[in-house]
């Protein structure tokens, strides 16, 4: 010990890394170095040359284990921690697993394993260190951000508030870390600070990666949620400002508490820039206007069914037809039956189940089954295929007049 600080003196063990020195310099196959209480099987064993980090993980834990209990590691029957006193017992998975026989199934970086007993130390109730200066915050926010364990993640708040300002270069450089569950750590803790400086990193995340073919927006939900916590005039003005496309289903987290006199004008001035993504078929932003004011968005629908473009049924039975009244329901049916050109045979069934199940008058349903059942003639070709989708008919019909004639319909 110097000066309180303990000191390796004894590099007895040492395994030269081969990148660094000259073959002549190498551990050769057989040599075997002290000291033999903290050797790793495969140190004892195996070939020397191909010995790397986790021998030194071995011995860490060998290491910390004669620390608290006072025992050589090299003890047969060796006790467990537990024995010595039960709160013992969080560390003895962890030096367990330093100490595997095999190398693959010890902890495969030193500060993973550093990391889980520093937190089990916690638990415990052993202090870890001097009350925590600024550069202590720092290092233990990012220590706990890119920590593998979901609940010590949570703790960065903890430095981070009493950072404050401090934290924000922190937290803005780690919504770009590689890992994933970093980012969104980061995304949640810039939440809660709610600074107004994160807001252009924060709308920032709501923007795609284009890393692949397909733009992927694995942080805008993050961001999104981050983004709640800011006022509604901070929100409406990250919206305004958009600059590349977003997902209609983040935008809805920004708007969800807002009527819809505050919200719609942002939503149709993105829908127009085109700033909604849209993936194959589908009409991006438009079930969220419908679904903010059905009313307004309507002529946009409107207009799609009274021209050209192509209205894909399955999007527009999946995100249009759930959000809008029966009137603009019996738009929909009808302008699919109209255009029995531009239906396949398993449009068909979807047009069957809306209109059984829709809020309509009886007259209207038995129609619409009729055209429906017609319009099958032509859409579906194989007589084995359209038999029993006629039959399907059938039965919704016959189900249908039970449901009339009981009044239930």
């Amino acid at each position: 010990m110097f000066g309180g600080t303990p000191k390796i003196a004894d590099l007895g063990i040492a395994h030269v890394a081969p990148g660094f020195v000259t073959v002549s310099q190498l551990t050769v196959p057989k040599e075997q170095l002290m000291n033999r209480d903290y050797y790793a099987p495969e140190q004892r064993h195996g070939d020397a040359t191909k010995v790397d980090h986790r021998a030194d993980i071995y011995a860490l834990g060998c290491i910390l284990y004669k620390i608290i209990a006072g025992i050589s590691p090299t003890r047969p029957n060796l006790p467990p921690l537990e024995e010595f006193h039960k709160e013992m017992a969080l560390l003895d998975h962890i030096i367990k697993k330093m100490t595997a026989h095999a190398p693959s199934r010890r902890y495969q970086d030193v500060d993973s394993a550093l990391d889980e007993f520093w937190w089990a130390l916690l638990h415990i109730g052993i202090p870890t260190g001097a009350p925590s200066t600024e550069e202590d915050d720092k290092r233990d926010l990012l220590k706990f951000l890119k920590s593998t364990n979901v609940a010590n993640q949570a703790k960065a708040i903890e430095p981070a508030m009493r950072l404050g300002t401090e934290a924000l270069p922190l937290l803005h450089e780690q919504i770009g870390n590689p890992r994933l569950d970093v980012a969104i750590a980061a995304y949640r803790i810039l939440g809660e600070i709610g600074s107004d400086t994160s807001v252009a990193y924060l709308t920032a995340g709501l923007y795609p990666r284009r890393t692949a073919k397909k733009p992927n927006f694995v942080t805008g939900q993050h961001a999104a949620l981050a983004l709640r916590n800011y006022p509604t005039t901070i929100r409406l003005a990250v919206l305004a400002s958009l600059q590349d496309q977003v997902k209609s289903e983040n935008v809805e987290l920004l708007i969800d508490d807002m009527g819809s006199d505050e919200s719609y004008p942002v939503l149709a001035k993105l829908y127009e820039e085109k700033r909604f993504y849209q993936d194959w078929g589908e009409r991006g932003g438009l079930s969220l206007m419908l679904r903010v004011d059905e009313d307004k968005s309507w002529p946009l629908i409107d207009e799609i069914m009274s021209g050209n473009e192509s209205f894909y049924s399955f999007i527009v039975f999946r995100e249009i037809y759930p959000n809008i009244n029966a009137s603009h329901k019996r738009q929909i049916i009808d302008y699919y039956l109209n255009r029995p050109r531009s239906l396949s045979s398993w449009d068909l069934p979807k047009i069957l189940d809306a209109v059984a199940a829709g809020p309509f008058d009886a007259d209207y349903i038995f129609n619409s089954i009729d055209r429906i059942r017609q319009v099958s003639e032509s859409v579906i070709t194989p007589y084995a295929e359209r038999d029993e989708f006629h039959k399907k008919v059938e039965q919704v019909r016959i189900e249908l007049i039970e449901k009339l004639v009981s009044g239930s319909m």
